[in-house]
């Protein structure tokens, strides 16, 4: 339920948030950021944030935004496993084949670059080797090494 409401949020605020400083839109960005953190204390993170940490240390990336470039590659696999995705995708008002769309369209609105290569990120293989285990095992796919690869070759 945490999780709905913050995505609610941040599906009707962040763009407007991010473009125009919007108050009332910051205001509730500041809400859903706080009821994403509930929901993470409850459930944990999983591979978005698993593979984001050494984006973040090496390439000096704010953690929110390796988060979302990670996220990118992410939500196709996971989609199709998680038990509750109707949840999600109605939440995000979007579908299981539009939903990668979807998210990239929304990084170009707020100005979140995800091509690698425009980000100078090269060494996925260090990515990919310096992933926390305890992190990635709370994923709702086990993921393999060549699936955590995909997650940047999307």
């Amino acid at each position: 339920e945490l999780a709905i409401q913050a995505i609610q949020l941040c599906r009707d605020n962040i763009v407007k948030a991010v473009n125009t400083q919007d108050v009332k839109a910051n205001e509730n960005m500041a809400k859903a950021s706080n009821l994403s953190g509930q929901a993470i204390n409850i459930t944990r993170t999983t591979a978005a944030h698993a593979l984001s940490y050494k984006i973040t240390s090496k390439y000096k990336l704010p953690h929110g935004h390796a988060v979302a470039i990670c996220m990118l590659g992410l939500l196709k696999q996971n989609i199709e496993i998680i038990p509750d995705a109707n949840i999600l995708l109605e939440t995000m008002r979007v579908t299981k084949d539009n939903i990668t769309k979807y998210f990239a369209e929304l990084m170009e609105n707020i100005g979140l670059e995800y091509n690698l290569k425009n980000l100078k990120i090269s060494n996925i293989e260090e990515i990919v080797e310096s992933v926390n285990m305890e992190r990635l095992s709370n994923n709702p796919k086990n993921m393999t090494k060549d699936d955590l690869y995909s997650v940047f070759n999307q």
